[in-house]
């Protein structure tokens, strides 16, 4: 399967081929990666993070649109974010940014 764009061409944004082989799905040329995140409102409150799409995260935070935890503040900027290959190194990363060594660590960053 190929997706098209509108000028008949293979879409601009990705070669999408996808193959099934016994029940499982293959993406050619798309690499999946998870972004963990700290936020940082004009109050100073801080948040942490992980997503698949840095961009539209950034963007619900500041619409207030899906976290509870950001609700209290406004005007939310990245402060840091680091990339993963998986989901469960992401979850592992944001884990520790959270725990005692972690929030040490991002004191660290200006």
């Amino acid at each position: 399967m190929q997706v098209q764009s509108a000028a008949g061409g293979l879409s601009p944004l990705r070669k999408l081929v996808m193959l099934s082989m016994a029940g499982f799905f293959f993406f050619e040329g798309l690499r999946m990666s998870f972004k963990v995140y700290v936020l940082e409102s004009k109050e100073g409150y801080r948040y942490t993070g992980m997503t698949d799409s840095l961009e539209r995260r950034l963007r619900e935070h500041n619409e207030h649109s899906l976290s509870f935890w950001t609700k209290r503040g406004t005007g939310w900027k990245l402060v840091y974010s680091e990339e993963f290959a998986s989901k469960s190194e992401a979850l592992r990363h944001e884990k520790w940014l959270k725990s005692g060594a972690g929030r040490d660590y991002l004191k660290e960053i200006p």
